[in-house]
């Protein structure tokens, strides 16, 4: 019997949720990626852009993926991340994409820093 799907896990804090919930991103230029560094752990913020990346390569190759995470909420921006970096669009583009396929998903400070430090991270990939 073969499958029709894969699973990759990726395990990564949901610090998202302890900031401060945005509902107005017309000052998104203020936030920076330090916040995000400051208040996360190295390996976690691999394991979020290691899942990033899994979710570019799978639209790349015109995948249909599902992401699951316990609430469904706040990770969210492991999605836009991806979506923001595939689709190279600003980052109120990919907050609204998601947020029109997840409506109940919402962004705080702590995500849209992680979205920016994913930004540059995919923008300056190391080379081995």
């Amino acid at each position: 019997m073969s499958s029709d799907y894969s699973i990759s896990q990726f395990d990564f804090a949901d610090i998202f949720t302890d900031g401060e919930r945005l509902t107005d991103f017309s000052e998104i230029e203020k936030i920076t990626s330090e916040l995000y560094e400051s208040v996360s752990v190295e390996q976690h913020r691999h394991a979020l852009l290691d899942a990033v990346n899994a979710v570019v390569v799978q639209l790349e190759n015109q995948v249909s993926t599902g992401i699951f995470c316990h609430r469904g909420l706040a990770r969210s921006p492991l999605v836009a991340a991806a979506l923001n970096h595939f689709h190279n669009e600003s980052l109120p583009q990919s907050i609204a994409r998601v947020q029109a396929l997840h409506p109940r998903a919402y962004f705080t400070d702590i995500s849209v820093s992680a979205l920016i430090w994913c930004k540059e991270q995919l923008r300056n990939p190391v080379i081995a």
